[in-house]
């Protein structure tokens, strides 16, 4: 499953969709033939893409995208470094995507969402430290089931 998540992470980093459907699935089968990945219909690689954007773009119209964000900063005295797998910038702030290649049963999707939180907490803040806009929304997006999970880390009161 690693290899899979792997080769999906990387034909979402490379995917395009203003590509002719024929050059898509050439980049897709390169990408595969990469990680060699056997169980992987092709065709469902730009259907994550496709699926992905459109949410984006529906929600977002004027979003601008960065493909694996490298990010580093503090928090307090530690060093954070990562790389963020999707970066969207609006005029109201940024949007954080995570990609995950979850298998598992939709009962399982907003726990395994959840135990990424921390990540996303992390590159959230070395985002606002680095430039002084916010993060307005945060995302673990889950292309193989097709499932996009909204991180919300805004205070809640208990009554």
């Amino acid at each position: 499953m690693l290899a899979v998540g792997d080769c999906v992470h990387a034909f979402l980093a490379v995917d395009d969709q203003s590509f002719a459907m024929e050059q898509r699935m050439e980049t897709a089968s390169r990408v595969v033939a990469g990680f060699n990945v056997e169980n992987l219909d092709l065709r469902s690689l730009p259907e994550m893409t496709d699926r992905l954007m459109n949410f984006l773009v529906t929600r977002y119209p004027r979003i601008i995208l960065g493909h694996e964000m490298p990010i580093q900063g503090n928090l307090g005295l530690r060093r954070i470094r990562g790389t963020i797998d999707l970066l969207g910038e609006t005029d109201e702030g940024f949007i954080l995507i995570d990609h995950k290649s979850f298998p598992g049963k939709f009962d399982e999707w907003e726990s395994k969402a959840v135990s990424h939180a921390a990540q996303l907490a992390l590159y959230k803040h070395v985002i606002e430290q680095a430039t002084g806009k916010p993060c307005i929304a945060q995302f673990i997006h889950m292309p193989v089931v097709g499932a996009i999970i909204s991180i919300d880390f805004r205070l809640q009161p208990l009554s």
